[in-house]
């Protein structure tokens, strides 16, 4: 039997008392409430996330780690333990851009507790929607101040062919982790995987970003950008499902091995993941499984 395990070390909690903090939010935050957030109607059967303390969580830098469409990722420090807070960004200054920003920070909030705690997943301290700007305080993965994607992880070429096999099943187990909770990752591509290291060197993924993310039963059909992660059927306006998880799963393995002397070892579950045809694509147990394989295989 496989067994591969990611184990999180705690960090330190802080004792210096004598060290004046700085506090995250522009706005002043002392005292408030860590009450609950109300949900929204279409979020009631999705579970409440705790408001933070924002005077307990302290920037460490004004440089970003991390940023895109969605917003901005910052280091922060939180109660002693290093965390990574994702401001989420308004488009325009309106009422209901505001209200957008607000729940989309309590979307990915709730999808991440209706997850549970799992090893390849983001650990969610709290969340801010009570006051601008909106934000989650996630647990911090990388060395230092600075995270690493798989996306980056691939240009360095950090991945030889038995790292990839191993990250690659690791990956496939925890979508077959989130599936078997009803969840849908719905965004999966080499950026929205972080890189963490274990302690002996070894890499780990981590995946990231929810804000797509939805339960099974709640899947929709409409129109997304057009990129090469996305599968074909969700491009023409289909309902999304687990099958489209496995494309995306297909695409960011092919980006893993594409003009590496390992193709080969992974060509045929590339295919079979990334028909055209959704229905011939694998589960992803039939993944998992496949990937096994080639590790035990490979005597990797």
């Amino acid at each position: 039997m496989l067994a591969l395990s990611l184990k999180r070390k705690r960090p330190e909690i802080s004792t210096k008392l004598d060290e004046q903090p700085r506090v995250f939010s522009k706005s002043a935050r002392v005292g408030m409430s860590t009450r609950p957030s109300i949900t929204s109607p279409d979020q009631k059967n999705l579970p409440v996330v705790r408001e933070i303390c924002s005077s307990l969580l302290i920037k460490t830098s004004d440089e970003p780690i991390g940023s895109g469409t969605f917003g901005t990722v910052y280091l922060a420090e939180y109660k002693g333990m290093k965390t990574a807070v994702k401001e989420i960004k308004k488009r325009k200054d309106s009422p209901e851009e505001t209200e957008r920003c607000r729940r989309e920070v309590l979307h990915e909030a709730q999808i991440l507790q209706s997850l549970g705690d799992h090893p390849n997943l983001p650990f969610l301290f709290d969340v801010s929607t009570k006051m601008e700007p909106f934000y989650l305080v996630l647990q911090f993965h990388g060395n230092g101040g600075k995270s690493t994607t798989l996306h980056e992880a691939l240009k360095k070429r950090l991945l030889k062919k038995n790292s990839t096999a191993r990250v690659f099943y690791e990956i496939a187990e925890t979508l077959k982790y989130m599936h078997n909770k009803s969840f849908l990752h719905n965004d999966l591509k080499t950026n929205n995987v972080l890189m963490h290291q274990g302690n002996s060197g070894e890499l780990h993924p981590i995946l990231i970003d929810f804000g797509k993310s939805r339960a099974i039963a709640k899947a929709k059909g409409y129109r997304r950008s057009d990129f090469d992660y996305l599968a074909p059927e969700v491009k023409a306006g289909k309902k999304e499902s687990t099958r489209s998880d496995i494309f995306s799963f297909g695409k960011m393995l092919e980006a893993a091995v594409r003009g590496r002397s390992f193709l080969p070892t992974f060509s045929e579950l590339i295919t079979s993941t990334t028909a055209v045809d959704a229905s011939k694509r694998p589960s992803i147990s039939e993944v998992a499984n496949e990937l096994t394989k080639i590790i035990q295989k490979k005597g990797i």
